[in-house]
């Protein structure tokens, strides 16, 4: 009771200690930083985060009378990747990676292993840890964690995904909800959610899909149009796999739940053929939404010119998947970076430009194309922000990138296709390579890796001065990816560290708090975003998309956070709003810019200057760029020893699995017979071995072996 009651008095006197003018650290940035900065890689950012408890309670305003706050995080930069590889001299091995060493960081791969993740954290030092390791600053994953995992997350933790995001990445979902609001907001061909084709959901829709082919095949077929008349894709498809075109209801299996929807037979075409945009979209926030589009994207083109006519079966006609046409004799890779719109695969700036030559509105359209994207999230906005809510602490710690497919259609229409949870990072070309370890560097940014001395981390933990992190691999046993559980943390330390808001503030004042470092959070966001480009919010943004939104919460903070970002922004009348979705939707009436109307330019004007940033070239004259990404030498490549036994233990399975898997096996317990083959491996020998008689002796054995040794 003696120790109790001293902890209570001394809680007590740090509580007044706080309330006399200390400022008390709010919801998102909860660690103290005291490191100094040296290196050109540490990235100094003023962030404003603390204000005083009577400021609180007074109720005063944002950005005002507040002690601003160092916050170091990691720039990234592809130049990193010029100094990790095997052949790099000594003198210059150390100049990032000593960063990584200096502050502990580290990583860990769940259900992943990109390679370019990889080889760019490396570069910077840090240590690859296992899966069970509770310690670590960045989590890179292609699936969702569980729930207790994402509560135990520290406020300098990161981790790309966020809860139920598969309502917008899983194609039957994210139709569905994009359906729900279309409902809602208007359901009128013109509405303001029309941008996905007619679609169904077999077996369920099965029905009203009959229904509709018979109608289709009741009325007279346009001339020259395709035999397709539906496209079938797996709801949980991936790469181009598993689609096929239909036109009967018999076409269709029933065994699995599959996309059907409309296709789309008269695509805009570059130089004859089919082409759809891989459109990168990075979010920090779903409530309140914080949305930015990658300047640079990727335009897949189809590996044979298009025709209406042409056979349905002809995938590489119809479809524009890189992973499809590349096995296409005709498929033009593309091997150099001087050169942004040549072979089957080009940047999207490059398409972009080569619009304009053909005079067309890029601009416009790609207005449109972030008009299609924000109204996306929006759909699913609800469903993800109350999934953060019971099971994030902190907000700040989940960011996620999404690649968007987009086709567009001969009246510079954007059609939504699907949207990629995990989109692909894959470099094997220079022009992949380029584009998306950029892509990776400005996301880190974005989000903010922070440089935290280990020291604070294991005071946080709890792990005792004698103790080795890495003991937490062998006391955690979880195989959920990120370990749930974490050491207890000591009382006093988790005061400093975590404090949260005093809850005798009264809600309201709590909830501009909230707003508060949301808008600090956006505007750090905003110094480091690199070649992102933020689309919500933005100017006007809440007068366009303010209708369109459902009850998220009583906290408004949308609203909120654009007040205080813009507050000279002025009301908008609901009928400008309604002109204003109807233009962008209605392609065919208002092609470009100089076609909409007076009132409805003005409100996108800002928006459609600032668009001509998806047109420049990505590549500088006078710089050099990586054509590859680097092969890695051993000494960079750090791993805890738990981690480094999982992939040795791994190769070791593999190589045991290539072994036995349609090649040689040997018999259990008989090592000196002849190895047996399996029936594929047989399929594949010639006639002359898979004929030879039966060995009854050694010399047949002799004849045999002779025979098989002759056989070229």
């Amino acid at each position: 009771r003696r120790d109790s009651r001293a902890e209570t008095i001394g809680r007590e006197q740090e509580q007044q200690r706080f309330k006399r003018g200390t400022t008390i650290l709010p919801r998102f940035e909860r660690m103290t930083i005291d490191d100094t900065v040296s290196s050109s890689s540490r990235r100094m950012s003023t962030d404003s985060t603390g204000s005083s408890l009577d400021e609180m309670e007074n109720g005063e305003d944002a950005m005002t009378n507040e002690s601003p706050r160092l916050l170091q995080m990691l720039d990234f930069t592809p130049d990193s990747l010029n100094f990790v590889g095997k052949k790099v001299t000594s003198r210059g091995r150390d100049k990032y990676i000593q960063i990584g060493r200096q502050y502990d960081l580290s990583f860990k791969m769940v259900r992943s292993e990109s390679r370019l993740v990889k080889t760019l954290l490396y570069s910077y030092g840090f240590t690859q840890v296992s899966a069970r390791n509770p310690n670590f600053n960045l989590v890179w994953t292609s699936t969702h964690l569980k729930a207790a995992c994402l509560r135990s997350l520290k406020s300098w933790q990161r981790v790309n995904h966020f809860p139920r995001s598969g309502e917008l990445t899983r194609k039957d979902r994210l139709y569905e909800n994009i359906s729900r609001s279309k409902a809602i907001f208007g359901a009128s061909p013109g509405g303001p959610f029309s941008f996905i084709p007619e679609f169904y959901v077999t077996p369920r829709d099965m029905d009203r899909l009959t229904k509709a082919m018979e109608d289709r095949r009741s009325r007279p077929s346009g001339s020259g149009s395709t035999a397709a008349a539906y496209i079938v894709k797996p709801v949980m498809g991936s790469r181009g796999r598993g689609i096929f075109f239909a036109n009967k209801p018999d076409d269709i299996p029933l065994c699995s739940p599959l996309l059907v929807s409309r296709y789309l037979s008269s695509p805009l075409t570059v130089n004859e053929h089919k082409f759809d945009l891989r459109v990168y979209v990075a979010v920090t926030s779903f409530y309140p939404l914080v949305a930015y589009v990658y300047t640079e994207g990727l335009t897949r083109l189809a590996s044979e010119k298009y025709s209406r006519s042409a056979k349905e079966d002809d995938e590489f006609v119809h479809l524009t998947n890189y992973s499809v046409n590349k096995n296409s004799k005709n498929f033009v890779r593309n091997e150099t970076l001087h050169s942004e719109d040549y072979g089957h695969k080009w940047t999207l700036g490059a398409l972009l430009r080569n619009l304009e030559e053909r005079n067309i509105d890029s601009r416009l359209l790609m207005l449109r194309i972030e008009d299609l994207i924000t109204k996306s999230l929006l759909s699913v906005q609800s469903t993800v922000s109350a999934a953060c809510r019971s099971t994030v602490m902190h907000p700040s710690v989940l960011f996620e990138l999404f690649g968007f497919d987009i086709l567009v259609d001969d009246h510079l229409k954007p059609w939504l296709l699907e949207v990629n949870l995990s989109p692909s990072l894959t470099c094997d070309a220079p022009l992949d390579s380029l584009v998306k370890t950029k892509l990776i560097c400005d996301l880190f940014n974005l989000t903010g890796v922070q440089l935290i001395s280990k020291k604070t981390i294991n005071a946080i933990n709890g792990i005792a001065k004698g103790e080795k992190e890495g003991d937490w691999d062998r006391k955690d046993n979880s195989s959920s990816g990120v370990s749930s559980s974490s050491p207890s943390t000591g009382p006093r330390t988790k005061r400093i560290l975590t404090r949260r808001v005093d809850s005798k503030i009264a809600p309201v004042k709590r909830k501009w708090a909230s707003v508060r470092a949301f808008t600090r959070k956006i505007e750090m966001e905003d110094g480091r975003r690199g070649d992102f480009l933020r689309i919500f919010p933005r100017e006007n943004s809440m007068s366009i998309y303010g209708p369109l939104m459902e009850d998220v919460g009583s906290e408004k903070w949308d609203a909120r956070v654009t007040e205080v970002l813009f507050p000279d922004e002025k009301a908008v009348e609901t009928d400008l709003v309604a002109r204003l979705h109807n233009e962008l939707i209605d392609t065919k009436t208002y092609p470009s810019f100089s076609d909409l109307s007076p009132e409805v330019a003005s409100l996108l004007q800002s928006s459609y200057s600032a668009a001509g940033e998806y047109a420049e070239r990505i590549t500088k004259e006078g710089e050099v760029y990586r054509d590859s990404l680097p092969s890695v030498r051993s000494s960079a490549r750090q791993r805890t020893k738990s981690c480094a036994e999982w992939y040795e233990l791994r190769m070791n399975e593999k190589t045991e699995n290539e072994i036995t898997d349609g090649k040689v096996q040997v018999q259990e317990g008989k090592e000196n017979t002849l190895p047996l083959l399996s029936s594929s491996s047989l399929s594949r020998l010639p006639s002359t071995l898979t004929n030879l008689p039966p060995l009854k002796d050694d010399a047949a054995l002799k004849e045999a072996v002779e025979k098989m040794t002759s056989v070229q």
